[in-house]
């Protein structure tokens, strides 16, 4: 069964920490509505780079958006792991996964978030 896109903490705050000024700004909002941003591919963020073909630039980028990404979205909203044996280096390797695959999708993205933190709202 596909995740499904929807208004709550996962998938809102996965839109608002990429769309956010102040944190990743990988896109504007007005360009990218929230009831549309499920099917946008990673390849049309910002950050994915297009002017190169080298695996391990964007190996080394897809790490540090992947550590961003967590960082800025645990300042707005408390995260706690959905299963406590669950290691945080393990979730940063699959985020990295996620931004480095240009075909991925931001639900996507957020279907990892909900798999690995368990929300208020659940």
């Amino acid at each position: 069964m596909p995740y499904l896109w929807e208004k709550n903490i996962c998938c809102i705050g996965t839109y608002k920490t990429l769309s956010d000024n102040q944190k990743l700004d990988e896109f504007e909002e007005e360009d990218k509505p929230f009831e549309n941003a499920a099917t946008v591919k990673m390849n049309e963020l910002r950050y994915f780079l297009h002017a190169t073909a080298n695996p391990q630039a964007l190996e080394h980028l897809s790490f540090q958006k992947a550590i961003q990404f967590l960082t800025d979205f645990s300042k707005n909203y408390l995260l706690t792991k959905e299963k406590k044996e669950l290691q945080t280096a393990d979730f940063i390797r699959d985020l990295a996964g996620i931004f480095k695959d240009g075909n991925k999708t931001i639900n996507d993205l957020a279907e990892l978030m909900d798999s690995y933190v368990k929300f208020a709202d659940e």
